[in-house]
């Protein structure tokens, strides 16, 4: 995922200067804020630095061209351009215009304004300066300077090792200070979004404990680090009096943000299950550029090492899209979450580049598109990732659930008993309610399976499991015991009515038909009840008095209710 400017420094490292016929003269007369792209004229240095002497003879020798693009850019590591344009200020007095270079990696910037043939303003700027002698304390490369009436001409150096990209925007103080405060509520709402993200998928991270929340986690904060950094926050607010950092924080986190990036895309997409010899082949590409980075800082290789990482962060965006794609054809759904996010990342990056190049109006949303996109792209992973926690809940629940009923009849299993019974009876216990269990077994089922064979038998046990569903309460719990034994535990119960339920179930399986194509199948139920009593201990001895009384219906010719007769009686 690019966001706009790292996709304004892949145009630069892509694309050198072009040339066209272009309106060097900027019109300056109300409360404007105009894109300089399309205004400016260049010159690129050759052999030794030029001064601001030999770059005003340049300009009048017509050796300055015509630039046609919304932003000025060069490439990456070539030397020094001046930049110029002219301010026609028709009104009598003197008007003050900004200038805003709104790049935060230029190294040097010289600003000259030349009136009548003289020198009015001077300025210097850039990252080998600490931020607090900025000319305009500003995130960015700001000049304020008066413009006399009739014609001035302003020049511009700028010189960097970094991608030579330039937009450049020209107005009055008001006119920015509105471009400003517009600027600092997007990135207070981007920063919001991304910090609570983060913060969310922490504390789901520290909850549940899946590497993939940690993942995504580290992915953000490298996300709001970088654009700290290129968005000149960074230098601003947290490192100001730190040139070095300024000069290397952009390379180092544009890997940070790319290495984490594949990270997350592996473990969201499944990839080291999936595909483990891609996955071994690309941790060893990531720790290799690691290393090449390292040796470009310890020799000092700045526009080396920015190139690197602006070329990694291509292969990152382009990689984990193909990663995606192989990933869903693999039938892991949840990489479509990861297809769209990317694709509209790469829309958003394309409105970008477009807006840059000209191809369509220049507006400040199709200039932050792909900053746009990325916020979507963040939030759509981050709901991604939420609706993984619920099919995983889901799952588990459904897991739960399975494990707790009887695969056959769809009624509960012992284990679903132990669990539903313990509070039924500590009730029974405390408020000394009655408690009744009925234990019913079919009478010659062996018989049943051996005449007509298993399947036979297991269509029994499933309308037998329907015709008690339909007799009990809902209060009750009914359990397949095993085989072809149930239990039935009625809470609130007498042993009266526990009886006249239990000769109920005894008549209706009695009715019951078993329709085959081999034969029509009756069967009978015999059926114990017991009453819990005072010397009861838990409702183990509940459920044996229970099967003492239906070994009795057993014993006394099967197909009969009999209920459990304590010694004291």
């Amino acid at each position: 995922m690019l966001t706009s400017r790292i996709y304004l420094l892949i145009i630069a490292l892509l694309y050198g200067c072009n040339t066209a016929q272009a309106d060097t003269y900027v019109v300056s007369t109300g409360n404007t804020y105009l894109a300089l792209g399309t205004h400016l004229s260049y010159l690129q240095e050759q052999g030794a630095p030029l001064s601001i002497e030999q770059a005003i003879n340049a300009q009048a020798a017509g050796k300055f061209r015509p630039y046609n693009r919304q932003v000025f850019s060069a490439g990456i590591g070539v030397q020094a351009y001046w930049l110029s344009f002219a301010v026609n200020n028709p009104q009598t007095e003197s008007v003050k215009r900004r200038l805003v270079l709104e790049t935060s990696w230029m190294d040097e910037i010289a600003f000259y304004v030349i009136s009548r043939g003289a020198l009015i303003n001077q300025q210097k700027a850039g990252d080998l300066l600490p931020f607090a002698k900025r000319p305009v304390k500003h995130r960015f490369f700001v000049f304020d300077a008066g413009y006399p009436d009739g014609v001035s001409r302003v020049f511009i150096r700028i010189a960097t090792p970094d991608p030579m990209v330039a937009p450049m925007f020209f107005g009055s103080v008001e006119a920015s200070a509105e471009q400003d405060q517009f600027n600092a509520y997007t990135y207070g709402l981007l920063y919001g979004l991304v910090g609570a993200l983060l913060l969310y998928n922490l504390l789901l991270f520290f909850s549940i404990r899946q590497s993939r929340y940690f993942y995504y986690v580290i992915y953000l904060a490298a996300f709001l680090l970088m654009n700290l950094s290129y968005t000149g926050h960074g230098y601003a607010l947290l490192w100001p009096g730190s040139p070095w950092l300024q000069q290397w924080i952009n390379p180092i986190a544009i890997t940070l943000f790319s290495v984490t990036g594949i990270a997350f895309a592996f473990v969201f997409l499944n990839i080291r299950r999936l595909f483990p010899r891609l996955f071994l082949a690309t941790t060893v590409f990531c720790w290799l550029i690691a290393a090449v980075q390292l040796v470009f800082m310890m020799l000092n290789m700045q526009a080396a090492s920015v190139a690197l990482s602006i070329g990694f962060a291509m292969f990152f965006s382009l990689f984990t899209f193909y990663c995606a794609i192989i990933s869903f054809r693999r039938g892991y759904r949840d990489a479509l979450y990861y297809l769209v996010a990317t694709v509209a990342t790469l829309i958003g990056s394309a409105l970008t580049a477009a807006t840059v190049w000209g191809l369509v109006p220049y507006n400040i949303l199709g200039y932050r598109a792909a900053e746009i996109a990325v916020s979507f792209d963040a939030l759509l992973l981050s709901l991604a990732l939420a609706e993984q926690i619920r099919r995983a809940q889901k799952e588990k629940t459904l897991a739960l659930q399975m494990a707790r009923i009887d695969m056959l009849t769809s009624l509960n299993n012992r284990r679903a008993f132990n669990e539903l019974s313990r509070p039924l009876w500590h009730n029974s216990l405390r408020y000394n309610n009655e408690l009744c269990i009925i234990i019913l077994d079919i009478d010659r089922f062996k018989s049943i399976n051996d005449t007509y064979g298993h399947a036979i038998g297991d269509q029994v046990l499933r309308q037998t499991a329907l015709t008690l569903i339909k007799v009990v309460r809902e209060a009750d719990i009914l359990v397949r015991w095993g085989g072809e034994e149930f239990a039935i535990l009625l809470p609130h119960t007498s042993l009266e009515q526990a009886t006249i339920l239990a000769e109920r179930i005894r008549k209706s399986l009695a009715e019951m038909r078993v329709v085959t194509e081999q034969a029509e199948v009756r069967i009978t139920a015999s059926l114990g009840v017991a009453l819990r009593d005072n010397g009861m201990a838990g409702i183990e001895q509940l459920m044996a008095a229970a099967d003492q009384a239906l070994y009795q219906a057993k014993n006394a010719g099967r197909n009969r209710v009999c209920r459990y007769k304590p010694p004291a009686e």
